[in-house]
């Protein structure tokens, strides 16, 4: 992360890319939105949308949705002649995108990160004085030659034409995809999430209040089990899979349409805690109302406090990371030499069989065979598992 001032110029290029990336919408809002989105992330004192003296009018419902980002100062300035200066008030260091340059929404999480992709573009990050000819460049409907110095390989599609606005649609949702995802969330929950997702994208509901409603499903399914008997704790095995693909939602609006903060990603994190440790205190509860004080009762309720010290495990690192998504961390892999041996094979274990998208598929099968309380068994397990690799995670980092 750099440490000095420097704004971002947006270059709306000449030609059929410059007419694709003002006419077309990606992520349910203008595709100039999205570019602003995009660099309002990379830390820019300030927005400049360069562009050619006919394009002003089109920029407009751009610049007035309500998509916009709000927290940074955007301009325009027209490019009247070839060897025009950009504003002097700019800073004297640069970021400039190319606007039919479609990038991944990780790209400016930190400016100058290198992420090695297979096929790469270039953005550039330089001296201003440098800038001038690229940007007249794009304007003129040329490939720019980046100075060498500043260029910057990061993922993107390209906006060629109006055609290809459906090729970087399909890009973009597909980037949402996760190759950590378990068996039920890559071949079930996945797929419907991303319907959903593609569905309201234009909507004006936000990726947090997507979490809060996939949370009070959540909910209302515990609330079910807690009910007891066969029908409830099959509706709450229900409602609680249908939680699990609303959870994938918020996080997809928030990829494609670049909506996305720390705050989000705590919410996101805590509510689905939340649901999974109300759910099997749930099933504690139902049996104890029903009389069954048992083994299966002491089971329920010392699950959820391990489960309980596992988040609290889990906060505790993605704080000093800064961040509220425990799956943005690499708190799987702490060094070499802890990923050896005993703590590879805990990690290994749990991350592949106790998935949470596995669990529930689990519990709703229990349900259905109308002993939801043995799905306690394999949670439990995973539970202890990965609070055993946490723990020898912890030692290895002691020592």
């Amino acid at each position: 992360m750099v440490n000095f001032a420097f704004d971002a110029v947006l270059v709306v290029p000449g030609g059929s890319g410059g007419e694709a990336v003002l006419a077309g919408n990606l992520g349910g809002m203008p595709a100039i939105t999205r570019q602003l989105r995009l660099l309002a992330r990379s830390g820019a004192r300030r927005l400049v949308v360069v562009h050619r003296p006919a394009d002003r009018e089109a920029l407009g419902p751009a610049l007035a949705s309500r998509w916009c980002p709000q927290n940074v100062e955007i301009s325009l300035h027209s490019q009247q002649h070839p060897n025009e200066a950009l504003p002097g008030d700019l800073a004297q260091t640069l970021l400039i995108l190319p606007a039919h340059h479609v990038l991944d929404h990780k790209c400016f999480a930190a400016p100058r990160t290198y992420l090695s992709p297979d096929d790469a573009t270039l953005i550039w990050f330089g001296p201003k004085d440098q800038a001038q000819p690229a940007i007249q460049a794009l304007l003129e409907e040329e490939t720019p030659h980046w100075p060498s110095s500043g260029a910057i390989p990061l993922p993107a599609g390209w906006l060629a034409s109006r055609a290809d606005l459906g090729t970087i649609q399909r890009l973009l949702w597909n980037s949402c995809r996760k190759p950590i995802d378990g068996i039920i969330s890559r071949y079930v929950n996945r797929p419907l999430s991303l319907a959903i997702s593609r569905t309201i994208v234009s909507l004006p509901v936000t990726p947090n209040q997507i979490t809060l409603f996939s949370a009070a499903i959540g909910l209302a399914g515990a609330a079910c089990v807690m009910a007891g008997g066969y029908a409830m704790a099959l509706l709450g095995a229900v409602l609680l899979q249908i939680a699990s693909i609303l959870d994938g939602v918020d996080g997809e609006l928030a990829r494609v349409r670049v909506q996305f903060s720390v705050l989000g990603e705590w919410f996101d994190t805590v509510a689905d805690d939340v649901v999974n440790i109300a759910f099997v205190l749930a099933i504690g509860i139902a049996r104890w109302r029903s009389g069954m004080v048992d083994e299966w009762t002491a089971l329920a309720l010392g699950t959820a406090g391990v489960m309980m010290l596992v988040a609290i495990i889990y906060y505790v690192w993605i704080a000093r990371a800064g961040r509220g998504d425990i799956l943005s961390v690499d708190w799987f892999d702490p060094s070499p030499a802890a990923n050896t041996g005993l703590f590879a094979r805990l990690q290994a274990l749990g991350t592949t069989l106790f998935r949470r998208d596995f669990m529930i598929a689990m519990l709703l099968l229990a349900a259905l065979f109308g002993a939801v309380h043995l799905a306690l068994v394999p949670i439990a397990f995973g539970e202890v598992i990965i609070l055993g690799a946490q723990a020898v995670r912890l030692v290895s980092r002691t020592r």
